[in-house]
């Protein structure tokens, strides 16, 4: 079932550490007011990341273009790529291990580094993953139950 509207939920991953510490963040059906509620979470692990995106129904890997713009408003296109849940999970392990080879490549050029690349800061992985069943406000009651659940269920 597709939401009635062209929007469809979409959450930002937002990874620390690779599958060792990442934050979900619901990017559209926030409830308005928000009322104080914890909006997204902490997930550790390929398998809890699995878990949260077969029960959130997640489908999809987003990717956002600009494709025009008037003025100072730019015109996005977002593109839906739908996987499975495990074919998602394939596609993160393999953007960092195109950043691990990368910076491999770098080391082993045997090159000093440039007063840019020394200042940089580490380098934040953020991945965008969408619905492209579900409206924003179900993915975001979705998205929030299985954070709720999942703190039901971890020991004192």
């Amino acid at each position: 079932m597709r939401p009635a509207s062209n929007q469809r939920f979409r959450l930002t991953l937002i990874f620390y550490d690779e599958f060792a510490c990442l934050q979900a963040i619901p990017l559209n059906g926030l409830p308005s007011p928000v009322g104080g509620e914890r909006i997204g979470g902490t997930v550790r692990g390929k398998d809890d990341l699995l878990s949260l995106i077969s029960d959130a129904e997640i489908d999809s890997v987003v990717q956002t273009r600009q494709i025009a713009g008037l003025g100072d408003t730019p015109v996005l296109e977002r593109i839906f790529n739908v996987m499975p849940p495990g074919q998602i999970i394939s596609a993160i392990e393999g953007h960092f291990a195109a950043c691990r080879e990368a910076e491999e490549r770098v080391v082993l050029a045997d090159h000093p580094l440039t007063k840019g690349e020394r200042a940089a800061p580490p380098i934040l992985d953020e991945i965008v993953l969408g619905s492209t069943k579900l409206s924003p406000s179900e993915g975001f009651s979705r998205l929030m139950g299985w954070f709720r659940r999942r703190a039901l269920a971890l020991p004192s």
